[in-house]
C-alpha cells in the first residue's frame, strides 16, 4: 500500500512539474508577444496626448474592475478546495456581477467631469478620451469573468488554459497592430474585442470541466457571509494597490505630455516580469501552501520559508541580469519610430527604479498569500490602507521636489515599508521565522547588492558591446548560482517545495 501511495505521489509530482514547465513556456511566449506589442505601440503612437488618453483610461478601467476580479480568485480557490455548496458560490458570483454592472453604469454617467479633470485642458486628450471610454469600460468588465474562470481552472489543475487563451488573444492584438493606422479609437476597439474573446475561451473550457453558474440570491446564508468577510478586505487591499497605480498615472499626466505613456510602458515591463515569475510561482505555490496550512501551521511555515528563498533568489537574478542587459534589450524594443531618445532615457530610468523593488514585492506577495490561505484578509487590508496613504503622500511630495521621478521613488519607498509592516504582522500573529531565516535573507540581499555595484563600476571602467554583455550575463549567472550553492542555498529543495 505504501509503495502504491509513493508511486501515486511521484506521478502527481511529475505531472505538476510538466505543467509548470509548460506554464513557463506559455507565459514566456505571451510576454514576448506583449513586448512586441509595446514596441509596436511605441513606434506607431510615440508619446502623444492621444495615446496618453488611451493609456490613462485603460488604467482607469482596469482599476475599476480589478476591485472585483483579483479578489474573486483569492476567495474562490479555498471555496472550491473545501467543496463549498454551489448555491453559496453562485450567490457570491451573482453579487459580484451585479455590483460590476452597477459600477460600470455609474462610471459612464459621470464620465464627462472625470475626463475634464484628468485632461489638464488638453483638447486632443479630452476628445480622444470621450470617444474611447465606453469601449474600454465595456471590454474590461469581462475581467470579472476571467477572475472566476482562472480560479476554477486552477483548482481543476488546468493551470495552462488561461495562459493559452491569453497568448492567443495577445497574438490577435499584435497582428491587428500591423494593419491598424495610428488611430486610438481603432486601437481601443481591438483591445476590447480580444479581451472579450479571452473571456469566452476560458468560460467555454470551464463549462467543459463542469462549472455551472446560475443567478442565486442567498445573500443571508452563513456561507455567503463568510465569503464576503474574506472578499471585501481582499478587494480593498488589492484595489488600493491599483488605486496607487492610477494616482501615479494622474500625477504623470500633470507632469507633462507623454509621461503617462512612458509610465505605462515602464509598468508593462514590470508587469511582464510579475506575470512571468511571480504569477507562475504563485499559481503553483498558493494551493500547496493552503494545503500545508490545513495540515499544520508548522508545516505551512516551513513550506513558506523554502518558497521565500526561491523567489528571493529569482528576484535578485532578474535584477542582476537587468543591470547587465537591460539597456540593450529596452533599446531594441522601444527606441524606434516615434519614440525618441530623450523619451527612452526617462523610460529606462523609470524601469530601473521600479525593478529595485522587485525582490521585495515578490516576498510581500508571498506573505499576503500566507494570510489569505489562513483566511485572514483583514491584516493585509490594514497594511494596504497605511501603505497606500504613504505612497500617495510620498509620491506627491517627491514629485514637487524632484519632478516626474518622484512618482516612482514614492512607490519604491512605500513598497519597502509595506513589506516591513506585513512581515511584522506575520511574526506577531503567527510564528517568528527565526534568526537563521532573516540572516540568510539578509545575506542574499548583501551579496546581490554588492554584485550589482561591482557590475555598475565595471560598466563605467570597461564598457562593452551587446555580445560582451551577453557573455558577461552567462558568466555572472553561473558564478552567482554556484556561489549560493556553496553557501548552502538548496535550490532543488526550494523548487521541490512548490510541487510536493
Amino acid at each position: 500500500m505504501c509503495e502504491i501511495e509513493s508511486n501515486k505521489v511521484k506521478s502527481l509530482l511529475k505531472k505538476d512539474s510538466v505543467q509548470f514547465l509548460l506554464m513557463l513556456v506559455l507565459t514566456l511566449m505571451t510576454q514576448v508577444v506583449s513586448l512586441i506589442k509595446s514596441s509596436l505601440l511605441a513606434s506607431k503612437y510615440g508619446a502623444s496626448a492621444s495615446i496618453d488618453a488611451y493609456n490613462l483610461l485603460l488604467s482607469l478601467s482596469v482599476f475599476i474592475f480589478s476591485f472585483f476580479a483579483t479578489g474573486i480568485t483569492t476567495v474562490l480557490i479555498p471555496a472550491y478546495v473545501k467543496k463549498e455548496k454551489d448555491s453559496v458560490i453562485n450567490s457570491f458570483l451573482t453579487f459580484i456581477y451585479l455590483a460590476a454592472v452597477a459600477v460600470s453604469g455609474l462610471f459612464l454617467i459621470v464620465r464627462t467631469p472625470i475626463i475634464t479633470l484628468i485632461s489638464n485642458g488638453n483638447l486632443v486628450f479630452e476628445q480622444t478620451a470621450q470617444s474611447i471610454i465606453s469601449v474600454l469600460v465595456f471590454s474590461q468588465f469581462f475581467n470579472t469573468f476571467m477572475g472566476v474562470t482562472t480560479a476554477f481552472l486552477q483548482v481543476e489543475g488546468k493551470y495552462n488554459i488561461p495562459k493559452w487563451a491569453t497568448l492567443v488573444t495577445n497574438l490577435l492584438l499584435v497582428f491587428s497592430l500591423f494593419y491598424l493606422d495610428a488611430d486610438v479609437y481603432n486601437l481601443s476597439i481591438v483591445t476590447g474585442v480580444v479581451t472579450i474573446i479571452n473571456a469566452v475561451i476560458q468560460f467555454y473550457y470551464c463549462v467543459q470541466y463542469g462549472m455551472r453558474f446560475r443567478f442565486n440570491f442567498e445573500f443571508k446564508s452563513s456561507g455567503f457571509c463568510t465569503m464576503m468577510q474574506i472578499y471585501l478586505p481582499t478587494v480593498f487591499s488589492t484595489g488600493l494597490y491599483q488605486f496607487n497605480l492610477l494616482i501615479d498615472s494622474f500625477l504623470s499626466s500633470s507632469a507633462g505630455e507623454g509621461n503617462v505613456t512612458i509610465l505605462s510602458h515602464s509598468n508593462a515591463i514590470v508587469g511582464m516580469l510579475n506575470t512571468l515569475v511571480v504569477g507562475n510561482i504563485m499559481i503553483m505555490a498558493y494551493p500547496k501552501l493552503s494545503e500545508s496550512l490545513l495540515s499544520s501551521l508548522k508545516e505551512g511555515v516551513e513550506r513558506f520559508k523554502n518558497i521565500s528563498y526561491f523567489i528571493s533568489i529569482m528576484g535578485y537574478i532578474i535584477l542582476i541580469l537587468f543591470f547587465i542587459l537591460g539597456r540593450d534589450v529596452l533599446e531594441f524594443l522601444i527606441l524606434r519610430g516615434n519614440f525618441q531618445q530623450d523619451d527612452f532615457e526617462v523610460y529606462y530610468n523609470c524601469v530601473t527604479l521600479y525593478l529595485l523593488g522587485f525582490p521585495i514585492n515578490m516576498l510581500r506577495d508571498l506573505v499576503y498569500r500566507f494570510f489569505y490561505a489562513k483566511g485572514d484578509t483583514k491584516s493585509t487590508f490594514y497594511n494596504s490602507i497605511i501603505v497606500s496613504l504613504l505612497n500617495f503622500v510620498l509620491s506627491v511630495a517627491l514629485t514637487q521636489i524632484i519632478g516626474f521621478y518622484g512618482i516612482i521613488l514614492g512607490t519604491l519607498l512605500s513598497s519597502i515599508l509595506s513589506f516591513m509592516m506585513i512581515q511584522w504582522r506575520f511574526s506577531k500573529y503567527y510564528e517568528s521565522l527565526g534568526y537563521h531565516f532573516y540572516m540568510r535573507q539578509g545575506l542574499l540581499l548583501v551579496l546581490s547588492a554588492s554584485l550589482i555595484f561591482l557590475l555598475y563600476l565595471l560598466e563605467i571602467v570597461y564598457p562593452v558591446t551587446v555580445f560582451g554583455h551577453l557573455f558577461e550575463a552567462v558568466v555572472v549567472f553561473l558564478v552567482y548560482i554556484g556561489f549560493l550553492s556553496g553557501l548552502g542555498y538548496d535550490l532543488r529543495k526550494y523548487i521541490k517545495s512548490m510541487f510536493e
